[in-house]
């Protein structure tokens, strides 16, 4: 059986509604499915150990596994992804926790939410259906669930369940297959990422991973019953 980790972040202006009250255990039950790991990743916050002690009351009560404290592995994520913080420029804020999450997940799938995303709970389970999709096609690098059900475009073929495309790529929900990825994964680049990724972002994860998906020809699907907000 595939192997899971279910994994969120927090900063500073989000990390109180997300750890205090019931919220990340409704991200994670809403997902329906049991996961092999639940982790928070902790960034660009004034005061870390503040927000340490409140992860650490999310892990004893069960809720995750484990937090990291993105400042603490992200020399070694970059040198093991070969990039440096000048690579990325201003992205480097807005990708530091994707960057560090896909360095230390040792599971067979990552399962990224960021914080303000959320699964809206159906019968479909999109986690357990990708899986069985990224089996059967080798070419499959990402999937999502729909964002607020909204229509597609540009699909290069579809099925009953899912949209496949070459084209687009979002941060703020994904299950990205780990042993797909190489060392060399974030180096590449390409022109239409430009018109696509905003300026003030510089060269940040969504966008090196949709160049990524340009030049190995390799696809992100998209689940038709399944959605976030």
């Amino acid at each position: 059986m595939a192997t899971v980790t279910f994994e969120t972040k927090v900063y500073e202006q989000d990390w109180e509604f997300i750890l205090i009250g019931n919220y990340l255990s409704r991200m994670i039950k809403n997902c329906n499915y049991c996961f092999t790991k639940k982790t928070l990743l902790i960034n660009n916050v004034r005061n870390p150990k503040r927000v340490a002690k409140y992860a650490q009351k999310k892990v004893n009560e069960g809720v995750i596994d484990a937090f990291y404290v993105v400042d603490d592995y992200i020399e070694k994520a970059l040198e093991h992804f070969q990039l440096t913080k000048e690579d990325l420029g201003r992205g480097y804020y807005y990708s530091s926790a994707e960057i560090v999450g896909l360095y230390l997940c040792k599971t067979d799938f990552l399962c990224h939410f960021s914080s303000d995303s959320i699964l809206i709970p159906n019968q479909s389970n999109w986690i357990r259906e990708s899986i069985e999709m990224f089996n059967q096609n080798n070419k499959i690098l990402i999937s999502n669930p729909l964002w607020a059900k909204i229509a597609l475009t540009n699909s290069l073929n579809i099925n009953k369940s899912f949209h496949f495309s070459n084209a687009g790529f979002s941060d703020q929900c994904y299950l990205l297959s780990i042993k797909r990825v190489k060392k060399d994964f974030l180096n590449y680049y390409h022109p239409e990422a430009d018109k696509l990724y905003p300026k003030h972002g510089d060269e940040l994860f969504e966008k090196r991973v949709f160049s990524y998906m340009k030049h190995k020809d390799v696809f992100r699907i998209t689940s038709l019953y399944s959605y976030y907000i």
